[in-house]
């Protein structure tokens, strides 16, 4: 490809793109006919010689219809939101450059924009110079990192010669904790029944009482808690555990707090909702993904540590072909305090966001999410069969459709399993209508649908909608399971 013909490829494309954005309120939110665009996903007819970029654009213009649009303002699924305008741009001109941030010198500019930045992250959460980061791709590895650098400080020996397991290593946790919690501790080594689980309250958050009883009978058993992890906003409620509390009880006892703030870290941002991060910055470690709440692609994920000196020590490394010695009082290689080596300019894109749209744009957006989400549960309780299984706390719902004659039923299984079965049916219905997405989870045994309001075009007028949505699919008033009242988005045209 020339570089004339490059050009033109790229203008086409971001027309192709914009032009998407423009017929998105007319879409639905996956189409129902996808056969097609998975076709032209998987030919591997041209892969060996190539082909004209034009065709390439209509396959990609093809494939759009294959995969769930997230800036629509029904999209209300998993925890991944349309990115801010512009952004996806800019992550043309870090592949352009493609710098490999494991070593300064190949990446100077890089490198100082992740060092700046996460300096920037660190002074919001309230620490201080001390503190140092790293970008990965994923708050899983985030957080398996911030496990590996609470393991050299409890078991300073364990990086060289192994964990030395007559002391019994184990981590505590949220019973609300991401499954990546668990997958770390076994990746560590330790298995996953090292795993210590804090049961949590009727708001879902783990309790520093309940903390202490877990603590408590980690000691009796002769155990070494080597971290407690708790939660700033959960995947299953986007519950905020009581952080500064926690933080007394691992004060107390010597041990390592990491908060797994993926979701959540994001509200520091927010004038009206940052009292939920109360207390983070007595943390020893932060998870903070911006490709959640601060709206970025994915994947745009920092680990922080308050005392930089333990993320750097976890991963000592001889490499003399990467990391030399320069006679530096720190090292400026990034490589040198992270899993990866060859790593993506993922700070471009936070930079981006910050430059085009600024920190306090983003926390407006995250206001109006979480009042949305209040708002949706509102007109959820004003249908009379619609059930919010909890108060949110930001921007994530789960309710049920659970008329008020069955609310009360008796937690016998067939009761229990019947609900389940329609609100599992009622789901797959929306999605399939294209009015809406959403998700669904298990909340103390009972099957719910689950919303993320995690898009600023989601209003009211949208809400409205998807909860007729809701309303006309509901078994109620669809008890063969077929509503000929709701359409397919489809056959409505440009509403």
């Amino acid at each position: 490809m020339t570089q004339a013909e490059e050009t033109a490829f790229g203008h086409d494309l971001i027309e192709l793109l914009a032009e998407h954005h423009r017929a998105v309120g007319s879409q639905p939110t996956l189409a129902a006919e996808r056969s097609d665009a998975i076709r032209r996903a998987t030919d591997s007819s041209a892969w060996a010689s190539g082909g004209d970029p034009a065709e390439v654009l209509r396959d990609l213009r093809t494939m759009l219809v294959g995969l769930v649009h997230m800036h629509s303002p029904t999209y209300l699924g998993h925890q991944v939101p349309p990115p801010l305008s512009g952004v996806p741009l800019v992550e043309a001109y870090a592949a352009t450059m493609n710098p490999g941030l494991a070593v300064e010198e190949i990446a100077p500019v890089a490198t100082a924009m992740d060092n700046a930045l996460i300096q920037f992250l660190a002074d919001k959460l309230g620490f201080d110079d001390d503190a140092r980061g790293t970008f990965v791709p994923g708050g899983s590895l985030a957080n398996l990192t911030a496990l590996l650098v609470a393991r050299r400080r409890a078991l300073p020996g364990a990086w060289t010669d192994g964990t030395p397991t007559e002391l019994k290593p184990v981590v505590v946790c949220s019973a609300e904790s991401h499954y990546c919690i668990t997958r770390s501790v076994a990746i560590m080594g330790l298995g996953m029944t090292a795993v210590r689980l804090v049961p949590t309250d009727e708001r879902f958050r783990m309790t520093a009482a309940a903390l202490d009883t877990v603590l408590d009978g980690c000691r009796a058993a002769g155990e070494t808690p080597i971290a407690v992890v708790a939660v700033a906003g959960s995947t299953p409620t986007g519950a905020f555990d009581p952080i500064g509390e926690i933080a007394d009880v691992c004060r107390s006892r010597g041990l390592w707090l990491h908060v797994d703030g993926a979701h959540g870290a994001s509200v520091i941002l927010s004038g009206r909702y940052c009292r939920l991060l109360d207390g983070i910055e007595r943390a020893d470690s932060v998870t903070w993904d911006p490709h959640k709440m601060r709206f970025l692609p994915a994947a745009t994920s920092v680990l922080i540590v308050r005392d930089g000196r333990w993320l750097r020590a976890a991963f000592g490394q001889d490499a003399p072909y990467l990391f030399a010695d320069g006679g530096e009082a720190e090292s400026p290689n990034i490589g040198e305090m992270t899993l990866q080596c060859t790593r993506p300019w993922d700070s471009l894109k936070l930079w981006a966001g910050l430059r085009l749209h600024g920190a306090d744009a983003i926390g407006r957006i995250i206001d109006q999410c979480a009042e949305m989400t209040q708002e949706l549960a509102a007109m959820l309780r004003a249908t009379g069969v619609f059930e919010p299984l909890h108060e949110p706390d930001l921007n994530i719902l789960c309710f049920r459709w659970a008329p008020p004659d069955q609310r009360d039923e008796a937690d016998g299984s067939s009761e229990r399993s019947w609900l389940d079965q329609q609100n599992l049916a009622l789901r797959t219905r929306l999605n399939a209508s294209g009015h809406g997405w959403l998700t669904t989870t298990v909340l103390r045994g009972k099957r719910a649908i689950r919303a993320v309001v995690i898009n600023p075009a989601t209003d009211r007028a949208a809400l409205d909608r998807l909860v007729a949505a809701l309303v006309s699919l509901a078994p109620a008033s669809n008890p063969e399971g077929v509503d000929p009242q709701v359409q397919p988005v489809e056959s409505l045209g440009n509403r």
